[in-house]
């Protein structure tokens, strides 16, 4: 959030609050700079990513009960990875950095890494290809918590798993009927566990 408003401010614009940044960012920053930014969007790109050189780790913010989740996963030796519109290089510090590693190993898939982000169904691929694992339907599971993890789990032929934070999503529970609704990560590690 705060990395897209300094680029905001620094190309000119306002600040985004809150719920405009949630409007705009359902694709990567490489697919939705150029219709922000036009012709200057990758001097934006460039503005965001130095940006995040300087201030990502710093900031990063941690899901409620998400390390909780990715423990009980990983004891139930079931398999993960992790598709981001985050920048691939950015998603692999971050998971190195919270000591995440020993959970999805090389099956992280950020922006730019597969020919199409999210929510196309390639980082999905991807991330499959990696783990050596042939998708059968209705066997998988993505989990996230916005629009993009809603259509990414749809075009991937995933049970979409929608967790709601907190925050009233009526909206993508009715526009995409997730195979489970959970209301944080704890409630989710709890399912697992049963």
């Amino acid at each position: 959030f705060a990395a897209h408003n300094h680029v905001r401010v620094q190309m000119g614009h306002p600040e985004w609050s809150w719920d405009e940044y949630k409007v705009h960012m359902r694709s990567s920053s490489r697919e939705l700079y150029p219709k922000l930014y036009g012709d200057r969007s990758q001097e934006a790109i460039d503005v965001l990513y130095d940006f995040y050189g300087a201030h990502h780790l710093a900031g990063l913010e941690v899901l409620p009960y998400a390390a909780e989740l990715l423990a009980a996963v990983h004891d139930h030796k079931i398999p993960m990875g992790v598709v981001s519109n985050k920048k691939h290089e950015m998603l692999l510090r971050e998971s190195t950095h919270l000591g995440w590693d020993k959970y999805f190993g090389p099956a992280l898939v950020g922006a730019g890494a597969a020919v199409k982000d999210k929510p196309a169904a390639d980082p999905v691929s991807m991330v499959l290809k990696i783990m050596n694992i042939q998708p059968t339907q209705g066997t998988m599971w993505y989990v996230g918590d916005t629009i993009t993890d809603m259509q990414t789990a749809q075009a991937a032929n995933c049970n979409a798993v929608l967790v709601l934070n907190g925050e009233d999503k009526s909206d993508l529970i009715s526009e995409f009927s997730p195979y489970l609704v959970v209301q944080d990560c704890r409630e989710l590690a709890r399912i697992l566990a049963d």
